[in-house]
């Protein structure tokens, strides 16, 4: 009998635990993804000296004019985990 409490114990306390470590495991794949395409957008704008207006699945690109030739580009996006995020780069054409 006091086996089984520990087992129903310890399954009450971990697998709750386990699930959240999950789901930020998956927010940050997302993160990483959505980094990799703010990069590409930038480097675009880099190349091409036009910034760049899309969204990807989940993540959406602006950018807007800081000074003359510089550009922050932001990437927006709702996490798995329900949290919204932004993450943003300045570059200068």
């Amino acid at each position: 009998m006091g086996a089984l409490s520990l087992l129903v114990l310890f399954s009450a306390t971990v697998v709750p635990l386990l699930t959240i470590v999950y789901s930020e495991r998956v927010t940050i794949r997302e993160e990483v993804r959505a980094l990799t395409i703010l990069e590409d957008s930038v480097l675009e704008f880099v190349v091409d000296g036009v910034p760049g207006l899309k969204s990807i699945n989940q993540y959406e690109i602006s950018s807007d004019i800081v000074k003359d030739g510089i550009v922050n580009t932001c990437c927006t996006w709702v996490g798995s985990n329900g949290r919204e995020y932004e993450h943003c780069l300045l570059a200068a054409n």
